[in-house]
């Protein structure tokens, strides 16, 4: 016959677990109950309870450029002029004027 593995389930208090330790636990036992109902080889200890994608995109600090702002548009007459006429609009608009 099949090689039934062994049990490596060792029982701990629940209270020592984080909210997502205990979430986990319940849906391996959940995939475990579902899953060997139908796939006797089903063993929830070696599945895989991370998500591909959580995998491929970790946060990784050292991969983070410094931001080059020598493009960056510099302040001048005419950006004062549109953020000065932005906020006379908005003033504008809460006070119910008729704004520019």
């Amino acid at each position: 016959g099949m090689a039934v593995p062994k049990n490596t389930y060792k029982p701990v208090d629940p209270s020592t677990l984080t909210q997502r330790q205990r979430d986990t636990r319940m849906a391996n036992e959940l995939g475990k109950n579902m899953w060997t109902k139908c796939n006797p080889g089903y063993v929830a200890g070696s599945m895989n309870t991370m998500s591909q994608a959580k995998m491929d995109f970790q946060y990784d600090p050292s991969e983070i450029e410094p931001v080059d702002k020598k493009n960056f548009r510099r302040r001048d007459t005419f950006t004062n002029y549109v953020e000065a006429a932005a906020k006379y609009s908005n003033i504008m608009k809460k006070s119910g004027g008729s704004g520019l």
